[in-house]
């Protein structure tokens, strides 16, 4: 899969900026549009990025401007209408950023989104912590499925822009509140549902988030008296899962099913339980849990989002500077010749990272699926059998979006004293 970007910029009036970007995979072309909004919600400017080129799925109404409402109770600005499913992109500190991305989804019971409350500000908290924040607008009213098309684009798209962007692709989370919670469950336990047709290439990549967080959840207890709501479909190639609630929540039972089948299924996770602070909170002083779950949460990701708990194997096989019979491999001009045999094995929905070899290399992959991305974009899949000639001094990843282990041999002729692999920093990614 081939991206690039084409880009132009538009100058539409004093105050805003159109940007439009086409990316062309596997000669297919197109269109994401991103711009700049300067509204009076923040009364600051970032970035936009549209979800659907074309005709949005399941949707019945023509794309327009989300709408305010006017209910302002609570000092909570409401969207009351989305039609046209968008991103807002906050970006943390370039000194602060640690290159993983959350995908937030405010609640409103499916009818409204909590914009302000459960979107904007912990966007901006999250930024302090060094995440990327994308505020996801989702469907509202009462559209269930077009809101898990959203989420799982949203996934898709900001996993197509990772390198560019400067994330990493397999440190993107979901997070939501309310029924921005109940989202945010779908979202990790639906990812092998394809619950739209295919618009374009990005649509091949994995929408499975790497991590959740559900922050007093609703609506994951509609199953036969209060147990788990059957779409669920919680097993163990689940992300990891940090939970928060309070006892006197009326939607409270949520997080204690959804726990409990995480746990039967040997996911990760972890349920915090205040007695008391009802619903809808978001993480404004004054109330404690509002001022408690933020410090759990981001413990919680320092110790999940950069762990290196799954994971994948490396098993030297040979590496040597001799042929079998103990003579010395003909001398390069740069150094000593040296081989190594690698054997690795990549669990599944586990992506490795982001490197580039300064050798000469090649594989055989024995088991599983594998994907290959490249630094611009471009993708070679394979199965087992498959060979490839790796590449060299270019930054890519590999990433096992299948649900048994892949195994792969790689041998490298590479110089004794040399590093076969260099892990890619953020900072050096190409801008």
């Amino acid at each position: 899969m081939r991206l690039m970007e084409l880009g132009v910029r538009k100058r539409i009036d004093n105050s805003s900026e159109l940007t439009v970007c086409l990316f062309v995979m596997k000669k297919r072309v197109f269109p994401f549009v991103l711009f700049f909004v300067f509204g009076p919600v923040l009364g600051q400017n970032h970035e936009v990025i549209e979800l659907w080129p074309g005709q949005v799925p399941n949707e019945t109404h023509a794309k327009s401007e989300a709408k305010i409402s006017d209910n302002r109770s609570g000092n909570v600005t409401r969207l009351s209408e989305v039609s046209k499913p968008i991103l807002e992109v906050f970006e943390p500190a370039a000194e602060k950023k640690n290159g993983a991305a959350v995908v937030v989804c405010p609640g409103g019971a499916y009818h409204i989104l909590a914009i302000d409350l459960e979107g904007y500000e912990i966007a901006k908290w999250l930024n302090g912590l060094g995440y990327t924040a994308f505020v996801l607008q989702y469907r509202v009213p009462d559209n269930k499925l077009g809101a898990l098309n959203d989420v799982q684009r949203a996934i898709r798209v900001i996993r197509s822009q990772a390198v560019a962007r400067k994330l990493y692709p397999d440190k993107i989370g979901v997070m939501g509140f309310s029924a921005g919670g109940s989202l945010s469950a779908r979202a990790g336990t639906l990812y092998n549902r394809q619950s739209y047709s295919p618009v374009d290439a990005v649509d091949e990549l994995s929408c499975r988030p790497d991590f959740t967080a559900l922050i007093y959840p609703a609506y994951l207890d509609q199953g036969k008296n209060r147990t788990l709501t059957p779409e669920l479909k919680v097993d163990g190639y689940t992300p990891p899962v940090f939970l928060f609630q309070t006892a006197d929540d009326p939607y409270g039972n949520s997080a204690l099913v959804m726990a409990q089948a995480l746990r039967d299924a040997k996911v990760p996770v972890e349920l915090h339980i205040l007695p008391s602070g009802g619903h809808g909170y978001g993480l404004r002083a004054g109330k404690e849990a509002a001022e408690t779950w933020p410090g759990l949460m981001a413990a919680w990701l320092s110790k999940t989002v950069f762990a290196d708990e799954q994971k994948i194997r490396v098993e030297v096989l040979a590496k040597n500077t001799q042929s079998w019979d103990g003579e010395q491999l003909p001398h390069y001009p740069d150094g000593t010749p040296e081989i190594t045999v690698l054997k690795i094995t990549i669990p599944p929905y586990t992506t490795l990272n982001l490197h580039k070899h300064p050798v000469i290399n090649s594989g055989v992959l024995l088991k599983g699926r594998l994907t290959v991305y490249k630094e611009d974009g471009n993708t070679l899949h394979l199965k087992a059998g498959d060979a490839l000639i790796e590449l060299v001094e270019t930054y890519h990843y590999g990433k096992n979006e299948g649900s048994v282990p892949a195994v792969i041999i790689v041998f490298y002729a590479g110089v004794k004293g040399v590093p076969i692999t260099q892990y890619a920093k953020i900072n050096e990614l190409k801008k």
